[in-house]
């Protein structure tokens, strides 16, 4: 399988995907943004770096910087839960309208 991303890229992807501003990833992790563009974007990545991420962001997906592939499992369980806290917020609306419909009668 060829990878049509580099670790930078993905950690940069990543990067976007946490903060609302890349900057604010670099900035909260120390690493310098410079390193992953440019010629730079070619070179590897150390150990140290995936560490450092792994200390801001815990759950942070390391088979997918490595690799490319993401954790299935984990994006499922992301995903569950995701979706269950979206239909609670849902079931309490639902059960404020009805309980308001109930006290207009």
């Amino acid at each position: 399988m060829i990878l049509k991303t580099n670790i930078k890229e993905r950690i940069l992807e990543f990067a976007h995907t946490e903060e609302k501003f890349k900057q604010d990833f670099f900035k909260k992790t120390g690493l310098n943004y410079s390193n992953f563009t440019g010629t730079n974007k070619n070179s590897d990545v150390g150990s140290k770096v995936l560490a450092i991420i792994l200390k801001y962001y815990p759950k942070a997906d390391i088979n997918w910087f490595l690799t490319g592939i993401e954790n299935n499992e984990a994006t499922f369980k992301e995903k569950y839960y995701s979706l269950l806290e979206k239909n609670n917020v849902l079931q309490s609306k639902l059960v404020g309208f009805l309980e308001a419909k109930t006290v207009k009668r």
